[in-house]
């Protein structure tokens, strides 16, 4: 499942929700930074 949510952040295929945007705003968190959290974190 993982590999399926990093080859559709690398083809730009993520769509984010209002609710998750606000959500990401309220912890002062970047959708790229959410997005390479992603790709690379361990």
């Amino acid at each position: 499942m993982l590999e399926k949510i990093k080859s559709a952040i690398i083809k730009g295929r993520i769509n984010m929700t209002d609710h998750a945007d606000e959500e990401l705003a309220n912890d002062e968190i970047l959708d790229d930074d959410l997005f390479y959290s992603v790709l690379r974190g361990r």
